[in-house]
């Protein structure tokens, strides 16, 4: 069930958050006249986010090793056509 408490107040986080990221932009375009840095900005994000996820991944195996749990990753590639046995 969805908490409506936390919504709203992540609903208000993101709304601050966006306007606060639209005007910081919008007065670096209007002193500096150049959009470059929306691409520059979407990029880096999109890097980050390219690094960031595999990495978390890979800390959370280790977490769980080191703990003593059981890590077993399987990885099953399928080809159109192609039938796979397990």
């Amino acid at each position: 069930m969805l908490n409506i408490d936390y919504s709203l107040i992540f609903g208000a986080i993101t709304i601050v958050a966006a306007y606060i990221g639209i005007q910081g932009v919008n007065k670096f375009v209007a002193k500096s006249g150049r959009q470059s840095i929306i691409p520059i900005i979407l990029t880096s994000i999109l890097i980050f986010a390219l690094i960031s996820l595999p990495l978390n991944y890979l800390l959370k195996m280790r977490s769980e090793s080191a703990n003593g749990g059981e890590v077993s990753a399987k990885f099953r590639l399928t080809y159109p056509g192609i039938v796979s046995e397990e």
